[in-house]
């Protein structure tokens, strides 16, 4: 079943008609029906182990919880995946006193608004804090297309983690690859060329429907070098307020990177790293990865305000 460009609420009970879908056997695993216990970067509702990214953006979120970024209780995680990420910041936010949480999700992927859906339903506190007041809504959607229709006058904290790289003859899956849109062609001249265009038109999108005191946390690679990173940020009307979480994690092997080859601008020198820790060129990277061989690279979780 591939994405066709709607804003569609994820209806409860859906979870099991996912199964009839390509991914069958795999999504029955994720959902607790079978034996498999993994697709890719996610895994099962046990919360069990995870890639980097991940993992980043919990520490980044247990590092700003105690500055009052969660207290609003309203969450909106564009590209939720499992929803563990902002089932942490639910956890902490209750924590600090938040009695009523709002939870919005958006995925392009039923299949992971299933296994979000069913890990917070499957969850005591948030079943407490979020059931009793039908605040959980999942959307299969395009961010952007979902900022559009529904974003206007959103206050809250808002996690941003999509995809950050390009692909071609069917390399990558929507957890990858920036492919063009409708509703990202604005962004296209400027930011197809740093595989950023869904980010810079999220960002963009975000900023112009969202209320002053909203936080977003946003996740960006270091693949891409930190002027270029720096930019897309300001140029989309955000302030900057820290890196409240960093670290080096393996590069998926699933997602492509021989469009950076060849690219000046995109080769720095300190973009990827070998098994070892040794930083190496660009184009030294992509013919490692080509070949099977691990490499690295750094990831970024920014605390963002509206400017």
């Amino acid at each position: 079943m591939s994405f066709d460009g709607q804003v569609r609420q994820f209806i409860p009970g859906h979870e099991r008609e996912l199964l009839n879908t390509p991914l069958g056997l795999h999504v029955s695993a994720m959902l607790g029906l079978g034996r498999d216990e993994s697709v890719s970067h996610l895994f099962m509702t046990e919360f069990g182990p995870e890639d980097g990214w991940s993992l980043l953006m919990r520490e980044a979120i247990e590092n700003v919880a105690d500055t009052g970024v969660f207290d609003s209780g309203r969450f909106l995680d564009l590209g939720i995946g499992d929803g563990r990420n902002v089932r942490k910041a639910a956890h902490l936010s209750i924590a600090r006193g938040v009695r009523n949480i709002q939870m919005v999700g958006v995925d392009k992927d039923g299949w992971k608004l299933a296994l979000s859906y069913r890990n917070f339903t499957s969850d005591s506190l948030l079943k407490k804090y979020v059931g009793q007041h039908d605040n959980l809504h999942l959307y299969e959607a395009d961010a952007v297309d979902y900022i559009l229709r529904n974003g206007k006058g959103y206050s809250g904290t808002a996690f941003i983690c999509l995809p950050q790289s390009e692909g071609s003859n069917g390399e990558g899956t929507t957890s990858d690859i920036d492919r063009p849109w409708p509703s990202h062609q604005d962004f296209d001249r400027e930011w197809a060329q740093y595989a950023f265009r869904l980010n810079a038109a999220v960002l963009t999108r975000l900023r112009q429907t969202c209320g002053a005191d909203t936080k977003a946390l946003l996740t960006l690679s270091g693949r891409i070098p930190s002027q270029i990173r720096d930019k897309l940020i300001n140029r989309s009307g955000w302030n900057n307020l820290a890196i409240v979480a960093q670290g080096r994690v393996w590069q998926d092997f699933d997602t492509p990177i021989s469009w950076m080859r060849g690219r000046a601008d995109l080769n720095q020198g300190d973009q990827f790293f070998d098994q070892y820790n040794n930083p190496i060129e660009t184009d030294e990277a992509v013919e490692k990865h080509i070949n099977g061989e691990p490499i690295q690279h750094d990831v970024f979780i920014y605390l963002l305000k509206p400017r």
